[in-house]
């Protein structure tokens, strides 16, 4: 049997260690939790990042393909323009000679057999060509027709060629950048179309046709120049 004075001296060490199992027992479930929430916590952020992980690779494989469409697309439309531009200004320069028609040559009428053979083999013309000129009866007049339609057959072909390039190229092309083509184009079909019309009907007055080839020279550098200034831009414009 305890006896007062024993209980008195125990008493606080047992109140102390009942408090102290009581707060154990409290503060357990808490401190568990703690690491069961830190736990959860700590797997939701590293599903996040690697979700977060999957998403930027899929940008990132997105940006690459848009760059790398980004990067074909200006390749396609730099040769495009430059290669309907080089054809343009060889067709530019045929249409001049073509409506020009500056022609030298000599009188080939006092010429030798043997000279008008050996002139006309300098020529490059065919063999039908040549021959026209030897049996006609005016040797000089026969030699600017065939030089002059050859000038207006070459013309029109180079039209034809550049025109057919641009159709095919259009495609990489700017609206804006390809109408300008497409005017300058223009203008030379209509000056060579009227060119070959009046030498196919030498009968009719030359004031009696349409304005194609005058325009050509009063508009033609013009037009010419302001397309070369586009598509200087365009090609070599500095962009951010």
């Amino acid at each position: 049997m305890v006896t007062d004075d024993l209980w008195n001296a125990i008493s606080p060490w047992f109140v102390s260690a009942v408090g102290g199992a009581i707060g154990a027992a409290l503060l357990l479930p808490t401190k568990f939790g703690e690491m069961l929430f830190k736990y959860r916590f700590d797997q939701a952020i590293e599903g996040y990042k690697v979700q977060q992980g999957r998403e930027l690779e899929r940008l990132r494989e997105q940006l690459n393909h848009l760059g790398d469409r980004g990067r074909r697309s200006n390749e396609f439309e730099f040769g495009a323009i430059r290669e309907v531009w080089e054809k343009l200004t060889k067709a530019f320069l045929a249409t001049g000679s073509c409506v020009a028609n500056v022609i030298e040559y000599s009188d080939l009428n006092q010429l030798t057999s043997q000279d008008l053979e050996a002139f006309l083999s300098t020529t490059g013309f065919s063999d039908g060509q040549v021959d026209q000129i030897k049996t006609a009866v005016d040797h000089t007049d026969m030699y600017k027709k065939i030089v002059t339609w050859r000038s207006i057959a070459h013309a029109g072909q180079e039209n034809f060629e550049t025109s057919l390039l641009l159709r095919e190229r259009r495609i990489f092309m700017p609206d804006a950048i390809r109408s300008q083509f497409q005017g300058v184009i223009d203008l030379l079909i209509a000056a060579q179309v009227e060119r070959k019309l009046q030498f196919q009907n030498p009968s009719i007055p030359r004031n009696q046709w349409g304005n194609a080839i005058n325009r050509f020279f009063n508009d033609g550098d013009s037009m010419f120049n302001a397309l070369a200034a586009a598509v200087n831009q365009r090609l070599f414009r500095h962009e951010l």
